[in-house]
């Protein structure tokens, strides 16, 4: 039997190819379509790059973090005025005595082509080397190794990819 082969269920005569019922008994063909066609799978994005982070405080690394993800947020664990908890993907909390640091102060996104800041409103500002305060929920671009300050206090963030 050829794959193009028509062969009726009923009494097995072969039909020709785009015939809808039998040629010999009448009997219903089953329904013809052309082989699925596949197509070859789309092409993997690669991950992110990742990303050093150092978290400094008056000079004195306190952390070192690697990410990979698309977007961190800083800020500080606290409990909203609304009464629901505020936790950020790097809790500063401990990192900030003064309480500069807003509960949602700064907002890194990760990309390919790499790194923006953006401030979520916080009450005491971003700052980027170079580049200088940021305007609220605007994203800027980061320059890698460029420091970011957060508040006026000490705690320093500096990205690289």
């Amino acid at each position: 039997m050829k794959p193009q082969d028509n062969i009726c269920p009923f009494c097995g005569a072969d039909n020709p190819i785009g015939t809808i019922s039998c040629t010999d008994c009448g009997g219903a063909l089953a329904a013809q379509s052309a082989p699925p066609s596949i197509a070859p799978p789309a092409p993997a994005l690669a991950p992110l790059p990742p990303v050093m982070i150092l978290v400094e405080r008056c000079g004195t690394t306190v952390l070192q973090l690697t990410f990979t993800k698309g977007e961190i947020l800083f800020g500080r664990a606290d409990v909203a005025d609304d009464g629901t908890p505020v936790i950020p993907d790097v809790d500063l909390t401990d990192a900030d005595r003064e309480r500069l640091v807003s509960r949602r102060h700064l907002l890194l996104r990760i990309e390919r082509n790499g790194i923006t800041a953006t401030d979520q409103g916080s009450g005491n500002g971003t700052f980027i080397e170079s580049v200088g305060k940021l305007t609220p929920h605007q994203a800027t671009p980061v320059p890698s190794g460029a420091r970011i300050m957060l508040g006026r206090g000490g705690i320093v963030l500096t990205a690289t990819i």
